[in-house]
């Protein structure tokens, strides 16, 4: 992959310069120190931009279009719900042509989250919602936030607001029973989802 390729001739660049100048510091022979700089130099060579390519495009060329997130929307019913949103999210990495690598599912939300959990018995969704309401009660005394959903916030901090999945084949290797969730915690609302797709 070109990527690593050029990341470890950075990392090679960086070692060569430290070995010049410890080399011109401590006044080692000048023959082994002119390779060095040979060396430094044509590395340099390699790994500048090349015309018309800004420095934010180097040295990963190759992984700009694969890095660009999916968006999609998310309407949820109810103030505390999970939506299974595995369907959008293997439509995300189908369409980004990556056979192996990972997509990366994020909620820009404050009072959302995605989870990763069971998809055939809709009891255990329950059970997550009943447990998260025993733990987060919506009304507290010592709240403060003038908003009133104190609790949504707390909710979306323990379940977080990114998940990681592995691609195998251009598919999502979940479990059998595991199923990507939306989970919303201070609706209803029309919510946004983000999958960045990253592969070699």
């Amino acid at each position: 992959h070109c990527c690593s390729i050029r990341w470890r001739i950075y990392f090679v660049r960086l070692v060569l310069g430290w070995w010049l100048r410890g080399c011109l510091s401590l006044g080692v022979d000048g023959h082994y120190a002119g390779r060095s700089l040979m060396m430094l130099v044509f590395l340099q060579a390699i790994l500048w931009p090349g015309p018309g390519e800004s420095l934010q495009q180097w040295p990963c060329r190759c992984m700009d279009t694969r890095m660009k997130p999916t968006t999609f929307e998310v309407r949820t019913r109810n103030r505390d719900e999970l939506v299974d949103v595995t369907g959008q999210v293997q439509r995300a990495v189908s369409e980004s042509a990556v056979a192996d690598g990972v997509a990366v599912v994020y909620v820009p939300h404050t009072t959302a989250g995605v989870t990763i959990n069971e998809n055939a018995d809709p009891d255990v969704i329950h059970d997550l919602l009943a447990a998260l309401d025993q733990a987060v009660p919506w009304r507290e005394s010592f709240y403060r936030h003038g908003e009133g959903n104190s609790a949504a916030h707390v909710k979306s901090s323990m379940v977080g607001c990114s998940a990681l999945v592995p691609i195998a084949d251009g598919r999502l290797t979940l479990g059998t029973w595991q199923s990507v969730f939306f989970c919303e915690f201070d609706g209803p609302r029309t919510r946004r989802m983000m999958v960045t797709v990253l592969g070699g």
